[in-house]
C-alpha cells in the first residue's frame, strides 16, 4: 500500500508538463485520480458539501472570494487546490520549511461525499470530468467567473443548489456594477497577451468599450471562447498597438 501512495505521488509530480495551465490542468486531473476516494455504493452525499476546482488563473484574493460567496449560500466549499491560504502574503510567526495552508490530503480523500462539483476555468473539465468519473458527482462548469453574465449564471446556479435566494448584498453589488459599468477603460489603448483561460474575461470587459482590441498570438491547444468584431489579431497590430500606447 505504502509503494502504491509513493508511485501515485510520482505520477502526480511527473504529470507537470508543458505550458503552465496545461501542466494545472492534468496535475490536478491527476490528483483528483489518485488522492480522492471512491465513495461506497450506498455512502449518502452531503447536500452542503461543494467541491471547486479552481483554473490557474485564480488568484488567491479570488479563491477567498468565491470562498465566502459559497459560505453565504450555507455551502461548504473544499478547493483542489486551495492557494488562498499559502499565497495570499502572510507571514506566520514561526518560521517554516514547507509551504503552509492548503487542502489537506485527508480533506481531498474525502471529496468523494460532496454532492456537486464547481470547475472554473476550461482547463478545470479534465479534472472535474476524473471526478465524476471517479465518485459520480455531477459538476458545473464555469468559462470564466468575470462579468455580468457569468455572474449571474454563478448566483443562479448556487441559489438552485442551496434552496436559498440569493444574498441581498450580492444583488446590491450587482446594481451597482450595472450602473458604472466600464467608464475607466473606455478611453484606454489596451494590449491583450495574456493565457488561454485569462483571454476570455479580459476581452469580455475590453469588448464594451467599443475599442479595438489587440490580440497577442499566443501558442494554445484550444480555440478561442471569445470572438469580437473588434479583435486584431497578429504581431504586426500588436506591436503597432504598444508604440501608440507607449508601453
Amino acid at each position: 500500500h505504502g509503494d502504491d501512495r509513493r508511485q501515485g505521488q510520482m505520477g502526480i509530480r511527473d504529470s507537470f508538463k508543458d505550458a503552465f495551465q496545461d501542466g494545472w490542468e492534468k496535475t490536478v486531473a491527476r490528483m483528483v485520480e489518485v488522492l480522492v476516494k471512491k465513495p461506497e455504493a450506498d455512502a449518502p452525499r452531503d447536500p452542503k458539501r461543494v467541491n471547486v476546482l479552481p483554473g490557474c488563473h485564480l488568484t488567491p484574493g479570488d479563491l477567498d472570494e468565491l470562498r465566502t460567496i459559497l459560505e453565504d449560500f450555507g455551502l461548504q466549499p473544499t478547493f483542489l487546490p486551495d492557494l488562498a491560504g499559502s499565497l495570499d502574503g502572510h507571514i506566520p510567526d514561526d518560521f517554516t520549511p514547507t509551504t503552509i495552508g492548503g487542502t489537506g490530503v485527508e480533506e481531498v480523500a474525502a471529496m468523494g461525499g460532496a454532492s456537486w462539483t464547481i470547475a472554473i476555468g476550461p482547463q478545470m473539465r479534465l479534472a472535474a470530468e476524473a471526478m465524476q468519473k471517479k465518485t459520480g458527482i455531477p459538476f458545473k462548469l464555469f468559462d470564466r467567473l468575470c462579468g455580468l453574465a457569468p455572474n449571474d449564471e454563478l448566483m443562479a446556479f448556487l441559489s438552485e443548489i442551496s434552496g436559498r435566494p440569493v444574498p441581498l448584498k450580492y444583488r446590491r453589488q450587482r446594481g451597482q456594477l450595472v450602473e458604472n459599468p466600464v467608464g475607466l477603460v473606455a478611453a484606454s489603448q489596451c494590449v491583450v497577451g495574456v493565457g488561454f483561460d485569462i483571454e476570455g474575461p479580459a476581452i469580455a470587459l475590453l469588448d464594451r468599450s467599443h475599442r479595438p482590441i489587440p490580440l497577442a498570438p499566443l501558442a494554445c491547444k484550444r480555440n478561442r471562447l471569445f470572438e469580437s468584431s473588434r479583435i486584431m489579431k497578429g504581431v504586426g497590430c500588436v506591436r503597432e498597438s504598444i508604440a501608440i500606447a507607449g508601453v
